[in-house]
C-alpha cells in the first residue's frame, strides 16, 4: 500500500487542527502534478480522508491517473476536540499537560486518543479489497500509525520521524 500525505497547508503555524476542515495548501497543484508523474505501476484506486487538503490532492492524482477516488473518515487527522481552531498558546496548560505525557492514552477535550486513531485507521486498512494496489491520501497521525503497525515503530520513533508532505510513502507486509 501506498500512503501520501497533504501538501503543507498556508497560516497554521501554532494553530491546532487536527479535524479542522482547512484550504488545500498552495503548493498542491504542483505536488499533485509531480506526483502523478513518479507514480508506481499497479495502482487501482485512491482513498482519501475527506478533508479538504487531503481531497483537493487526491481528486487531482485521481484525474491525472484516471483512478476512482473514494473518501473514508476513518484516514483523517486525529481529533483534537475543543482545541480544533485554537491557538496551541491558548490552550490551557492544565488541559494540554496531561494530554502531552500521554497522547496514546489521553484524549483532548471532546478529542479522541493517538490509540483510537490507530483503531480506526488499522480498520479502514483491513476493510480494503485490495491494499497492495491502494494510493491513500491522508495525514501524519495516520501514516505514523501505519508505520508503528507494519514498520515496528515505537511511539516515540515513529513521531520523531518526519512525514514528507506529497510524496510516496511505501507501506510494508500485513499486520
Amino acid at each position: 500500500m501506498w500512503v501520501m500525505r497533504h501538501a503543507p497547508l498556508s497560516g497554521v503555524k501554532g494553530l491546532c487542527y487536527g479535524q479542522l476542515d482547512l484550504p488545500a495548501g498552495p503548493e498542491t497543484p504542483r505536488l499533485s502534478a509531480r506526483a502523478s508523474d513518479t507514480a508506481p505501476e499497479g495502482l487501482s484506486q485512491i482513498i482519501t480522508s475527506p478533508l479538504t487538503r487531503c481531497y483537493v490532492m487526491a481528486d487531482a492524482l485521481s484525474q491525472r491517473l484516471a483512478l476512482p477516488l473514494q473518501s473514508d473518515a476513518r484516514w483523517q487527522e486525529l481529533s483534537f476536540g475543543r482545541w480544533e481552531g485554537q491557538r496551541w498558546d491558548h490552550i490551557d496548560r492544565r488541559d494540554s499537560d496531561p494530554w502531552a505525557d500521554s497522547p496514546q492514552t489521553q484524549a483532548p477535550p471532546g478529542g479522541e486518543t493517538f490509540r483510537d486513531l490507530q483503531a480506526r485507521v488499522l480498520a479502514a486498512y483491513q476493510e480494503l479489497c485490495a491494499p497492495q494496489s491502494s494510493l491513500i491520501v491522508t495525514h501524519a497521525g495516520p501514516v505514523r500509525a501505519l508505520w508503528m503497525a507494519f514498520s515496528g515503530l515505537s511511539f516515540e520513533d515513529a513521531f520523531a520521524r518526519p512525514v514528507p508532505y506529497g510524496q510516496w510513502i511505501k507501506i510494508g507486509a500485513a499486520l
